[in-house]
């Protein structure tokens, strides 16, 4: 039911491109997602500048469908300061996501601009932000060391772009942060702590 489970509603009464709908007559309005937008400028080779333009902002501040928590960039950059700030999170995790992610996207971008989309557009979109401040630096499934931190992150940032761009699927943050959840321990054999006035064992 992977069609049904991702035609998502428009908050249409606060979206500028469209009119206020009166609730009496209308329950909802479905649209793509931006992501779902793009794997159809890919699919036909043209159109993914379009889809930067008109998509941007409705990311940035939260006017398109999506899942839950994941469709404001302004609120996510908010929440990931607190948790900073607060000293929740480290920045390893945040910002090796995003930094591998973008570069990854900027590669097929600047091979073609017109088929696959803005690096900038894979980073406001989908569950890339959610996911990396608040899904992937879990300290139950991520990596002990900031070493392993790093590792960690650049593999779910990396997975993610490569399933957007190469699979069928819009979105890959979820199966990035599985795959790269089960190497956790193996990124922990090789990543350890060293010792107080000691060298690492192995």
């Amino acid at each position: 039911f992977g069609a049904i489970m991702t035609t998502w509603t428009v908050p249409a009464t606060i979206d500028s491109a469209m009119p206020i709908i009166s609730p009496t007559n209308t329950e909802a309005i479905t649209q793509a997602t931006p992501l779902a937008c793009v794997k159809e400028a890919k699919k036909a080779a043209a159109g993914a500048i379009k889809v930067f333009n008109e998509q941007l902002n409705k990311t940035f501040w939260g006017n398109t469908g999506g899942c839950l928590g994941e469709t404001s960039v302004l609120a996510l950059v908010i929440g990931g300061i607190w948790l900073l700030v607060r000293k929740t999170i480290t920045w390893h995790i945040p910002v090796g996501v995003l930094v591998a992610a973008f570069v990854c996207a900027a590669i097929p971008h600047l091979i073609n601009s017109d088929k696959f989309i803005s690096p900038v557009f894979h980073l406001t979109s989908g569950a890339m932000l959610f996911g990396a401040i608040f899904i992937a630096t879990d300290p139950v499934t991520a990596p002990l060391t900031e070493k392993g931190m790093l590792i960690f992150a650049a593999g779910v940032g990396a997975v993610t772009i490569l399933i957007r761009i190469v699979g069928e699927y819009p979105e890959g943050f979820m199966y990035a942060i599985l795959l790269m959840n089960s190497i956790t321990p193996l990124i922990d054999r090789f990543c350890k702590h060293k010792p107080l006035g000691g060298q690492p064992n192995g």
